[in-house]
């Protein structure tokens, strides 16, 4: 089973950290204790180790991203694992990006597992989680509104 790779709270403060380097790759084979990646809070840094063998199946978040705290960073498992490509997002954020006409499917959920919840559709409209083919979605639904 694929065990995914949250990343920790450090102290009640903290909302996000910041990856500052992969020390696997993905399809990297990792044991217990193997040092994954190391991240910052505002005061400190730290290494994340692995909690389990098997293979770096993906990395959702690269060095530099800045990622909410326990959100899934990354998942360890066995080739063929995780192969799991519904897209998840909440029947209200659903209905708020359907009804904005937003491209939605390559929006970052924060919501449990990745889901995509109301906020990171709210986020993307105000212009907070645009990314070029979400703008170009919109601005060819603009032109042909027209």
């Amino acid at each position: 089973m694929a065990t995914p790779v949250i990343m920790p709270k450090q102290g009640q403060s903290v909302e996000t950290c910041i990856i500052s380097r992969w020390f696997k790759s993905t399809g990297d084979r990792v044991s217990t204790g193997d040092l994954l990646f190391s991240y910052e809070t505002d005061k400190a840094a730290f290494d994340l180790e692995s909690a389990v063998d098997g293979i770096l199946l993906e990395i959702f978040f690269g060095e530099g991203a800045e990622v909410p705290v326990l959100m899934n960073v990354a998942v360890i498992g066995q080739p063929g694992e995780s192969a799991d490509s519904r897209l998840r997002i909440s029947p209200r954020a659903k209905r708020l990006a359907d009804d904005k006409k937003l491209n939605y499917i390559d929006i970052q959920g924060s919501g449990p597992n990745g889901r995509i919840i109301t906020t990171d559709i709210e986020k993307a409209l105000s212009g907070g989680a645009l990314n070029k083919k979400t703008f170009l979605f919109q601005e060819q639904n603009l032109q042909n509104n027209l």
